[in-house]
């Protein structure tokens, strides 16, 4: 199973919420293939699997994470990564994925460890 879905910057997003697609000739929405080929959605294993394909889809598309030299995360990348895997979750409407979502969502996350 494949699924393709569209993941953009937030200014795409926001372009087309405004209306203003219509005066724009073109606009450029990054789009990757996750692939589900092969995975058992009833397993745990599988439903890791598939959300770490999800991730790094959204990586590769809302990249980069920070400017060259700086350690300091952009907003805009991670307001794209957490749009980009909602909508990834929902695409593949399985209740097993979003839950896995759901608590991936929840765990805190860590900077370092000492």
């Amino acid at each position: 199973m494949k699924m393709k879905f569209a993941l953009g910057t937030l200014a795409a997003s926001a372009l087309l919420a405004s209306g203003a697609f219509a005066a724009t000739p073109s606009l450029q929405i990054d789009q990757m293939t996750v692939d589900a080929a092969g995975l058992n959605l009833a397993r745990p294993a599988d439903v890791a699997r598939l959300y770490a394909r999800i991730r790094f889809a959204a990586d590769q598309v809302c990249g980069p994470r920070n400017i060259t030299g700086f350690y300091y995360t952009r907003a805009s990348y991670t307001s794209c990564v957490s749009a980009a895997v909602q909508q990834g979750v929902a695409a593949f409407n399985s209740d097993t994925l979003t839950s896995y979502y759901q608590e991936q969502a929840a765990q805190p996350v860590r900077v370092a460890e000492q």
